[in-house]
């Protein structure tokens, strides 16, 4: 999905700016993140420390 293209860290590039160049409203991105559960916060932090292991 075009939203996976999205990178909040990047330091040129603005999540608005990004939104626009891939064709993705800004909203949908916000939205989509906020309907995280803790449980799934919880999960995605612990497949993050094992990538990094």
């Amino acid at each position: 999905m075009r939203k996976q293209l999205i990178d909040r860290g990047h330091s040129q590039l603005s999540i608005r700016r990004q939104a626009d160049l891939v064709s993705v409203n800004r909203n949908r991105i916000e939205v989509s993140e906020r309907r995280l559960s803790a449980d799934d916060l919880i999960l995605r932090r612990a497949i993050d420390e094992l990538h990094l292991e």
